[in-house]
């Protein structure tokens, strides 16, 4: 819309700067307050699937129905949110520094990209390694700080279960993005949500089997 805005209608520098300093505010607050609790959401309807119930839709807006549910989503909303922000800033930076000490050398690109390749890597590792929170984060009346000690727990049982997850889902993922993304959110994400929520229970069983 921006583009074609401005090819219509020229914009000075200071309008240019004000439509910015206004549309990535609200983009955030929009994944902030909207997409992600409406992910949370989906997560909850591949839970139920998991579990044999008969899913509904309105499951999807299950976080908005009540403040306190809200709330739950927005603090698992605002994780999720930074930790994506500081992977994205470090790539920003990577590459700024990389530019600013190889100036106008094919070096700086080919080290600006294995930077922010490894910087990728090590942030999957780290997000994988709580990779059972969201799971038993779905037990509304299980406070959020007890259900993330649940979840290292489950963590520290299978410590590279979330890469072999990732890895397994990978082609998919790939070939979602491949059809622009219609494929990975009609098929890959529904199918991916009810194997994660099948691995967290069968983690589970085994501990609570192992205790015993």
């Amino acid at each position: 819309v921006f583009s074609v805005h401005g090819s219509l209608f020229p914009m000075t520098e200071a309008e240019i700067l004000l439509f910015y300093t206004v549309y990535y505010p609200l983009v955030c607050a929009l994944v902030l307050f909207v997409s992600l609790p409406l992910l949370l959401g989906l997560l909850r309807l591949s839970g139920k699937v998991e579990e044999d119930e008969t899913p509904v839709l309105a499951e999807l807006f299950y976080y908005f129905s009540s403040g306190r549910l809200y709330r739950r989503a927005l603090s698992l909303s605002f994780g999720g949110f930074w930790r994506m922000l500081c992977v994205v800033l470090a790539a920003a930076a990577t590459c700024g520094a990389t530019v600013y000490f190889f100036p106008g050398e094919l070096l700086a690109g080919f080290l600006c990209g294995v930077a922010v390749l490894i910087e990728i890597l090590v942030w999957l590792m780290l997000v994988l390694r709580r990779f059972a929170t969201f799971a038993v984060a779905f037990y509304d009346k299980v406070p959020l700080r007890e259900a993330r000690a649940v979840a290292r727990t489950l963590a520290r049982f299978d410590r590279f279960g979330g890469l072999r997850f990732f890895f397994a889902c990978l082609p998919r993922i790939l070939l979602g993005l491949l059809t622009f993304g219609v494929y990975l959110l009609w098929d890959v994400l529904p199918r991916m949500g009810v194997a994660y929520f099948s691995y967290c229970k069968q983690l589970n069983d085994m501990i609570i089997r192992s205790e015993e």
